[in-house]
């Protein structure tokens, strides 16, 4: 395949949701055409193509995403438009009477395609839903058992938004999520204590000096006392964050979380979207930002980074106190960096009492 609208296409028509990201599609479509998507001009090829196909009717930008940081520009999210194709007359008759009761199946009614393109999974479903197996097994075991990919529920763009489509959750298939561990330091926590605070940093080697701290009964910075220490592991928080919920000792207490990473387009989209992911309110902690700031204030070497979102980049800027904010946006607008590391054990220790 060497047509960068035949590659799109053939992306979204196995899609089980409208939405996507556009630089998940351009992953895919790198990964079908290989090399020879770049003999068709890159992505300046990808982005025209994109153009035409919101021309033609095909797809259009969901403008409340806002715009990724390549020229030419194009919107992070798109959705599909449909082309609906009516059902004959004996296969309405098989959604409204062949299904389980739990299933919701409307959205199938108006569109040929899609039904055509759910129903071996459909019929799994309802084959399930009106078995005898009510073991609870993890999600990823279900699956497997199930479809023979033990992968597909765990996927909010295949097998989960086709659970959404039709109505059902994990627990009517018997089976939950089992969440990435994170390594993390506890502090005793008074009994009648009901509100903490947890501190998670990027990398490991200031996570190990803060531990260090924290075994010396060191856990306050800056005035905060904190409870909590995990190890973020890089871009791996966006998806461990949710083992918080297994720790026993926080059952019951609410928990403030602050974060520290790398100062620079990456560490940010990784706090941006852990907190945006697992729908929290994610701190940026901002006084080990400041220190590292004012420590080194005519370092900020460049390095390739991943994609970006400019809004973000604001967002984070915006956290600053006010003489920083607009200094701070123009850093990471212009792909500036500063490790974490950059805060060495001895200040950490002298900032933690």
């Amino acid at each position: 395949m060497n047509d960068i609208r035949q590659a799109i296409e053939h992306y979204l028509i196995h899609l089980s949701t409208k939405r996507f990201e556009i630089l998940d599609l351009e992953q895919a479509v790198k990964k079908i055409m290989g090399p020879t998507y770049y003999n068709q001009d890159g992505y300046r090829g990808f982005a025209q193509t994109v153009h035409e196909m919101v021309e033609n009717g095909q797809i259009r930008p969901i403008s409340s995403s806002g715009k990724i940081g390549k020229q030419p520009a194009l919107s992070v999210r798109y959705q599909v438009v449909e082309q609906r194709a009516t059902l004959p007359a004996e296969i309405r008759e098989e959604l409204l009477h062949r299904y389980h009761p739990k299933m919701q199946l409307h959205d199938y009614f108006q569109d040929a395609h899609a039904y055509a393109r759910d129903k071996a999974i459909l019929q799994i479903l309802d084959e399930f839903l009106r078995g005898p197996d009510r073991y609870m097994m993890s999600c990823n075991e279900r699956s497997f058992q199930l479809f023979r990919d033990e992968k597909y529920l765990a996927d909010a763009k295949t097998g989960g938004a086709l659970l959404r489509r039709v109505g059902l959750g994990l627990s009517d298939l018997f089976c939950e999520l089992t969440h990435e561990p994170f390594f993390y330091v506890l502090r005793n926590i008074p009994k009648g204590l009901k509100e903490v605070s947890g501190l998670i940093i990027e990398n490991k080697d200031t996570f190990d000096s803060f531990r260090r701290q924290w075994d010396e009964g060191h856990s306050t910075v800056f005035g905060i006392p904190f409870s909590l220490l995990v190890y973020g592991e890089g871009s791996k928080i966006i998806k461990s964050l949710p083992f918080m919920h297994t720790i026993e000792t926080l059952s019951g207490r609410s928990v403030t979380l602050y974060y520290f990473g790398d100062f620079d387009r990456s560490g940010v989209m990784i706090w941006h979207r852990a907190m945006v992911n697992n729908a929290i309110e994610l701190l940026p902690f901002i006084p080990l930002y400041e220190m590292l700031w004012r420590k080194y204030p005519d370092f900020g070497g460049k390095r390739p980074q991943p994609d970006f979102t400019p809004e973000v980049m604001s967002q984070f800027a915006e956290r600053f106190p006010s003489p920083l904010v607009e200094p701070v946006r123009k850093f990471l607008m212009d792909g500036r960096y500063l490790p974490e590391e950059g805060i060495d054990r001895r200040q950490i220790e002298v900032t933690c009492s």
